[in-house]
């Protein structure tokens, strides 16, 4: 990931590689990687992993994606090809879609992290774009709020669990369209990969913010630092990474538990 920094007028000095943000990426994507493999052994092995659908796991797979996401929001303000990168994306998301439905229809990926991020970057100039003119703070802030909020939405109400619900019609759940939204309860469909653009797109805008710090040099020099070597270097193939590492790891349970 490349840093622009801008002088106190605005104009592009010169360009650096923010290596601490490759790591984060480098790290996440490694946990990706053990989240599938464990849930391949739960699925494929007799090996008790009742542990695996407790709140915490779940709460660690939710801050990682949260921090892939709001990563991602960064990246996007600092690139100059956004439509390109999204449209990769795009294809990137339709295939894995096809091919989880006709070879793997159990895990079928109707609109994944991948999916989202794709959308997400075909947004941001005729869209997102306007949140570069939002201070960077403010916009942050409310973006995570709008986060917290709507993280709810999927229950079919927004605001915080047991303090303030407010209950969103009916009407809005049950179909296809409503589930890629956020309103997922009642839906006849699912997606064993689900990250759907309502709360997430929130942490995405609020990574729009927070970019604008990264532009104008107002980050500690660490970020700089390739501190990780092989870590920094998964960070800059986590798309390769995700399309390649469950397919290979899914092939070799069904060859050890299914085929032996």
């Amino acid at each position: 990931m490349y840093f622009r920094m801008k002088d106190y007028k605005g104009e592009i000095m010169k360009k650096e590689r923010i290596h601490l943000l490759d790591t984060v990426r480098g790290i996440l994507i490694l946990g990706v990687v053990i989240y599938h493999f464990l849930f391949d052994v739960a699925v494929f092995t007799d090996i008790d992993m009742t542990w695996f659908d407790d709140w915490w796991v779940n709460l660690i797979r939710d801050i990682g994606a949260g921090t892939f996401i709001f990563i991602s929001g960064i990246s996007c303000h600092l690139s100059h090809n956004n439509m390109k990168r999204g449209i990769k994306a795009a294809i990137v998301a339709i295939l894995i879609s096809v091919v989880t439905y006709f070879f793997v229809p159990d895990e079928f990926i109707l609109f994944g992290i991948i999916h989202l991020l794709a959308l997400c970057m075909l947004l941001y100039e005729p869209v997102l774009r306007i949140f570069n003119r939002v201070p960077a703070a403010f916009g942050a802030l409310m973006a995570l709020s709008c986060y917290l909020l709507t993280s709810n939405v999927y229950y079919g109400y927004i605001g915080i669990a047991g303090f303030l619900e407010i209950h969103l019609p009916l009407e809005l759940y049950g179909n296809v369209l409503g589930y890629i939204i956020g309103f997922g309860m009642y839906s006849p469909v699912s997606s064993a990969d689900y990250f759907p653009v309502i709360p997430w797109i929130f942490l995405f805008i609020a990574g729009i913010m927070a970019g604008e710090y990264f532009e104008r040099d107002n980050i500690n020099g660490i970020f700089y630092k390739n501190m990780i070597p092989p870590v920094t270097w998964l960070g800059t193939k986590t798309m390769i990474i995700y399309i390649l590492h469950q397919p290979i790891i899914y092939g070799i349970f069904e060859l050890i538990y299914v085929q032996s």
